[in-house]
């Protein structure tokens, strides 16, 4: 099942390069070739230029049965919220100042509800029971990353809406979370507004990166192409994060809800596709990578 295709843009929006999302998938310079576009060559705003990306939701083999009698219960869901709020948006981060300031950008409308989940788990349940219009999720949270919390609501919701709060400014991360669909991304540095402005662009089916970011991201692209993070996929990242803890794979296994042999079979894959000669080099690089939320 492939992820639902956005809306076209209208008005001044037009092809400046191949539209990335239909075959060959999304590669780190293909991403940062659109971000250039977008400032080098005069043409549509970013948020137009990103929805060209359509990428078929990555979905697992196990549980077909399972996932969809979840997306039946999420359009229950979406049936009995209809005509209720103008916007509901569920805000998953540990960070009760963070939470508090997206309810402040919200305190004079009445129209929108703010929901919250200090975790992943927390906040894959809190999503399944309340299916909001869309979910903000910071990229380290702390059972779980961002990106594995995503993964699976996707898995579960392939329309979810999106969107990507980072106190990192790494333009990998701004790669990965376009590579997966995912609708928004926003720096935790950027002014707040941007913040009310991604919620409600993605809330109508569009798309936008903070143009901060976006432009970093344009002019990174060697260094990007280079990152280990655009080598992983989003289940990868999450053992890698998990290991560099100090977890064994057992634990790892265990959290995840997947196999030892799963996990061992990752980890081989990781120490080869990063050049890690045995799981000392796995911490290391988590390390520098930053992943020991």
């Amino acid at each position: 099942m492939t992820g639902r295709r956005s809306a076209p843009c209208e008005g001044n929006c037009r092809p400046l390069i191949r539209p990335l999302g239909s075959g060959l998938g999304h590669s780190a310079t293909a991403v940062a070739a659109s971000l250039a576009a977008t400032y080098l060559i005069p043409g549509p705003p970013l948020h137009c230029m990103l929805n060209s990306l359509d990428r078929p939701t990555s979905r697992s083999d196990d549980e077909p049965f399972q996932r969809s009698r979840r997306f039946a219960q999420l359009e229950e869901v979406r049936t009995c919220n209809a005509g209720q709020n103008d916007m509901r948006i569920l805000i998953v981060d540990d960070h009760p100042v963070v939470v508090a300031g997206c309810r402040a950008l919200f305190t004079s409308d009445p129209s929108v509800e703010i929901l919250e989940a200090s975790d992943a788990k927390g906040g894959h349940r809190a999503y399944l029971q309340k299916h909001p219009d869309v979910i903000v999720v910071d990229v380290g949270l702390p059972d779980l990353t961002g990106f594995e919390l995503a993964r699976r609501i996707r898995r579960d919701d392939p329309a979810a809406k999106i969107v990507m709060l980072s106190v990192s400014e790494d333009p990998a991360f701004v790669v990965r979370a376009v590579e997966m669909g995912i609708q928004g991304y926003v720096s935790k540095s950027d002014d707040p507004r941007l913040l009310a402005k991604a919620f409600r662009k993605v809330a109508a089916g569009e798309r936008f990166v903070s143009p901060r970011l976006a432009e970093a991201t344009t002019f990174a692209g060697a260094a990007i192409k280079a990152s280990p993070l655009t080598q992983m996929s989003p289940r990868e990242l999450e053992i890698l994060r998990l290991l560099g803890r100090g977890e064994r794979i057992s634990e790892v296994a265990s959290e995840l809800g997947i196999s030892y042999k799963t996990v061992a079979n990752t980890t081989s894959m990781l120490k080869s596709k990063l050049g890690a000669k045995n799981h000392s080099d796995l911490v290391r690089i988590a390390v520098e990578m930053d992943l020991h939320w």
